[in-house]
């Protein structure tokens, strides 16, 4: 009786090799990815004011992520949607106040969706109250 080749038992130690090594490059980088945070926006503070006969989008944020947060567009729901520039520096807060050109109602419960160059997008609902 006779034990396994020596060719079988390389094949199968390479075998071995090969998804130890693809294990640990997925742990590795599955790490890595943890410790990196993109931009993380958190809206603070959202209304729509009523000021001047105009109607406008004020926002509180802070980046809380480890990269610059760009929103390019926000959109209330339904509504309209104006292009804007902000840009909030990594660890920092911002406020924007942005005109809106439609008639909104008071005691209505609208959707602001904040649209980032990364492709993230952020929801607040927001109340308008006197």
């Amino acid at each position: 009786m006779r034990g396994i080749s020596k060719f079988l038992v390389l094949i199968m130690l390479i075998g071995i090799t090969i998804v130890i090594a693809v294990a640990a490059i997925a742990l590795i980088q599955s790490y890595i990815q943890s410790l990196w945070k993109p931009e993380m926006l958190r809206i603070i503070e959202a209304r729509i004011i009523y000021r001047d006969n105009s109607y406008y989008l004020y926002l509180y944020m802070a980046n809380d992520g480890d990269v610059r947060a760009e929103i390019y567009k926000i959109e209330i729901y339904q509504m309209e949607t104006r292009d804007v520039n902000i840009a909030i520096d990594p660890h920092k807060e911002a406020s924007a106040t942005i005109p809106l050109e439609k008639e909104y109602t008071l005691g209505t419960t609208y959707r602001a969706r904040l649209y980032l160059k990364t492709g993230t997008i952020y929801f607040k609902d927001i109340t308008i109250t006197s």
